[in-house]
């Protein structure tokens, strides 16, 4: 199954919009979803890991495949593989 990791922070003005936009293709999809603060000792590791340099950031099956807000149906048409 895919899984998908949003690296968010609290501070983040874009991560809200993001959140929004995974619960509603969350709605309809089958993925495992988690939502991870980046400056969380596992966020960090990924954002050390992979290099992350801003948030929001998804990740989908350990890679980064949006950075910022994704369009919705990228995000689906990846999730739904």
């Amino acid at each position: 199954m895919t899984k998908v990791i949003l690296l968010t922070t609290k501070s983040c003005p874009v991560c809200p919009s993001a959140k929004r936009l995974w619960a509603d293709v969350k709605k309809d999809h089958k993925f495992d979803y988690e939502e991870l603060d980046a400056l969380s000792p596992k966020g960090q590791e990924f954002v050390e890991r992979l290099g992350i340099m801003s948030v929001p950031t998804t990740l989908i099956n350990g890679k980064v495949a949006f950075t910022g807000v994704p369009d919705k149906n990228k995000a689906i048409a990846l999730v739904s593989k």
